[in-house]
């Protein structure tokens, strides 16, 4: 049975592929709804991009970095001086905000999606002109302008502690999905929702407010929100998909303590779903010990 859960309840690079310190990326910000901000962001780009494409804009060639091969990218710095060359932007600062948009909006990436758009010696390339490849689930971008979808920051539980990984969830595809960073347009990891069940923590765990997803395949998923009304977001967000919310550990206590008959609880059906045992009052019931050996 699903229970009610409340709330009381930048300095110069020497690399152009460099790899980011945690710290070094500005993030971009976090569209879980379609906002007047991001469809005037989007118009904005899709204009851009037209006019850089048509009139020839930064040189797009295949480079070479350590022994590696990016191809069809152009270097930053020179996307700057093309957009202060064409008066598309008054100063290099302007041109800066231009192409973070881009980048926001999914027009261009960091060839190892690992820095936001910058005036320095890094690769960039536009999403059109990406080699092929085999896309599994919605961008990230596609995520921030869903109606209903949620995308957010959590930390994600490993055998070593916490990671932290950007994390949408769609409920027209009843998914949840992980990405590298703000910046990785593709995904690291999908999950299947359809018959999974919730359990979050009413206490923090460390500095997280926890919260657990059961998936079908019974493995559990443990993810961490700064917020106490993130972890309720979150939680909100799967009930009102038809995920299980399952009580907490210290609900499930309480109820032992104090189930007054066998109608208080829950329990799986034959198809594996959580029914609550009170539909069955006044009935008569017989209960089958079936784990015993």
């Amino acid at each position: 049975m699903a229970s009610s859960w409340s709330e009381d309840s930048s300095s110069k690079s020497d690399s152009p592929v460099q790899k980011k310190k945690s710290s070094s990326v500005s993030t971009a910000p976090c569209f879980s709804e379609r906002s007047d901000t991001f469809k005037q962001d989007m118009a904005k780009a899709e204009e851009l991009t037209k006019r850089i494409r048509a009139k020839g804009g930064p040189e797009i060639k295949t480079r070479t970095y350590h022994l590696r091969t990016y191809n069809t990218c152009f270097v930053a710095s020179e996307l700057v001086d093309w957009l202060i060359a064409q008066d598309e932007a008054c100063n290099r600062e302007e041109a800066v905000e231009l192409g973070r948009i881009l980048v926001r909006t999914d027009y261009i990436h960091h060839v190892v999606d690992d820095h936001d758009f910058k005036d320095d010696y890094l690769f960039f390339r536009f999403r059109q002109d990406e080699p092929p490849a085999s896309i599994i689930g919605p961008t990230l971008t596609c995520l921030r302008g869903e109606n209903v979808a949620i995308v957010e920051k959590l930390a994600k539980k490993g055998m070593f502690g916490f990671t932290t990984y950007i994390f949408g969830f769609s409920p027209s595809t009843c998914c949840l999905y992980q990405f590298k960073n703000e910046l990785t347009q593709t995904t690291s990891c999908n999950y299947d929702l359809h018959g999974a069940m919730v359990r979050p923590d009413m206490k923090p765990t460390g500095s997280y407010y926890t919260f657990h997803i059961i998936l079908q395949d019974k493995k559990t998923i443990t993810l961490g929100a700064d917020e106490s009304s993130s972890q309720l977001k979150w939680i909100r967000k799967f009930g009102d998909s038809n995920i299980t919310i399952l009580p907490s550990e210290d609900d499930e206590d309480e109820l032992l303590q104090n189930a007054t008959s066998i109608f208080n609880f829950t329990a799986k059906d034959i198809d594996g779903h959580i029914t609550c045992l009170e539909k069955y009052r006044d009935q008569v019931c017989l209960i089958v010990n079936v784990a015993s050996q």
